[in-house]
């Protein structure tokens, strides 16, 4: 199983939502998309030690510039920002990319 995750989503995405998601990975053995801003991804996977750890835990990154904030309209948002991370991860489960979608944000 593969769950795309919306790693710009809630108030302090993407430090806690990766942290949540490597420990899902590696506890329940869930395949990941990390879908936002590959560069701040990037970066809070390098703080983790499991970081090093990606050939076993598989982790991907799908690069979403745009992302929804928490005082917009998710409505509106979503339909001005087709790159928004959340909508991004939809596609992906749309795809067959993943096999579910997380969000810690009000969309």
């Amino acid at each position: 199983m593969r769950i795309a995750i919306d790693a710009m989503g809630g108030d302090a995405g993407p430090s806690v939502i990766v942290d949540g998601a490597l420990v899902a990975a590696r506890h329940l053995q869930v395949g990941l998309l990390l879908v936002g801003d590959a560069a701040a991804i990037e970066g809070e996977l390098a703080r983790h030690p499991v970081a090093s750890l990606f050939r076993r835990i598989d982790v991907q990154i799908i690069d979403a510039p745009d992302r929804v904030e928490m005082s917009e309209s998710p409505a509106l948002a979503l339909r001005k920002k087709p790159r928004a991370s959340i909508r991004v991860a939809a596609d992906a489960v749309r795809q067959g990319r993943a096999d579910a979608l997380f969000s810690a944000g009000h969309t």
